[in-house]
Parts: C-alpha cells; sequence; structure tokens
C-alpha cells in the first residue's frame, strides 16, 4: 500500500488537460465520481455542458455525439495547412454563426420593440492566435459584428454625470448610429419606466 491519504491521487492534476469525455448520466453514483475526478484531472480549464438525451434511442446518442463536436470539435492546435473545410466550418458557426442567430432573434422578440442590450463576451487576440487560426478569425468576426450592429451614444455618455469618473481618455467611438427609431422608443421606454 502505498502512502497516500484518502482523497489523494499519484495522477498528475493535468493529465486530460485539453481532453474531451462524454459522460452519460453523470448526475449520480460512479459515473458523478468519475466525471469528478475528470475534471480534476482537466486543471483549470475542465468545464461541463449538460446535453439532454434519451441514451436508449440510437438517434439521440448521434445527436449527443453530433452536439458534442460541434461545440468541442473545433477546438484544437493546428497549423492553418492541416485545418479542414469541415473543421473550419465548424467553428465559424459554432462561435460567429451562432452569436449572430442569437442577436437577430432576441432583437426580432424582443429589443426592436422595447429595447435593452446585448453584451458579447470575447477573448480578443489583436496579434493573432497561431495554432488556432479558425478560432482567431472566428472572434474577429464576433468583434466586428458586434461593433457593426452596435449603436454609438457614446458621446451622450461621455457628456453624462454617469461618466465623470472618465477623464483624459482616449476612448473608441466607432460604433454606428444605426436605426434611429430604435433609440427613440428606448429613449421612451426608460422615460415611462422612471415614473412608476
Amino acid at each position: 500500500m502505498g502512502t497516500w491519504g484518502k482523497g489523494k491521487s499519484w495522477l498528475v492534476a493535468s493529465l486530460l488537460q485539453d481532453q474531451l469525455a462524454i459522460i452519460t448520466r453523470g448526475d449520480t453514483g460512479i459515473r458523478k465520481a468519475i466525471m469528478t475526478k475528470i475534471l480534476q484531472l482537466g486543471s483549470h480549464q475542465a468545464q461541463v455542458t449538460p446535453i439532454k438525451c434519451n441514451i436508449c434511442k440510437e438517434k439521440a446518442m448521434n445527436n449527443l455525439v453530433k452536439s458534442t463536436l460541434d461545440i468541442y470539435g473545433g477546438q484544437f492546435r493546428s497549423p492553418a495547412k492541416h485545418i479542414s473545410a469541415k473543421g473550419w466550418h465548424a467553428v465559424i458557426e459554432t462561435k460567429l454563426m451562432s452569436t449572430f442567430y442569437m442577436w437577430r432573434a432576441v432583437y426580432n422578440s424582443w429589443m426592436k420593440e422595447h429595447g435593452g442590450s446585448i453584451l458579447n463576451n470575447i477573448i480578443l487576440v489583436l496579434n493573432g492566435f497561431p495554432g488556432f487560426v479558425y478560432s482567431a478569425a472566428a472572434r474577429a468576426g464576433v468583434y466586428n459584428l458586434t461593433k457593426s450592429l452596435a449603436i454609438s451614444l457614446l458621446v451622450c455618455f461621455l457628456l453624462s454625470p454617469v461618466a465623470s469618473l472618465i477623464t483624459g481618455k482616449l476612448v473608441d467611438g466607432d460604433g454606428q448610429v444605426g436605426d434611429i427609431s430604435v433609440v427613440k422608443r428606448m429613449r421612451e421606454s426608460f422615460k415611462n419606466k422612471a415614473k412608476l
């Protein structure tokens, strides 16, 4: 017997870093213990994405694998010359197209009439992302999509008391005014809420 105490492992903490695992019914029992250990061995990059699936149905299992690969399959280091068209499209679809689809759905369903805000959070790779060219291209696409869809009321914000702590700074105001009727509806909505 070794000298390891309860809960200790002789496996290196980053043993499963950057690895992908599909665990069915990982919410209880031994599967939960396995999932916990896999996450521990994945170091700080580990994450869980729950996907609903009827494991008794072949089509559902095929969809589970496809969904998993759609989400995670494109995140691999590769020289640009080895990236297939399928891999390129998978990443662009997952990162860039999904952002556009979500924006359009939210805007058409709610914001067009009621206003609101959309926040896109990306890792900006201004100097490129060697080995992950497909991901860098998709992120740059999301960045410019966000700027292109933005309504830039920056000057009004900077003139307001809310921005009094911002002084002596160079601030990019590279959004666009866009459909001013949306701004008017948003302003009316804020006025009405302020009266409540």
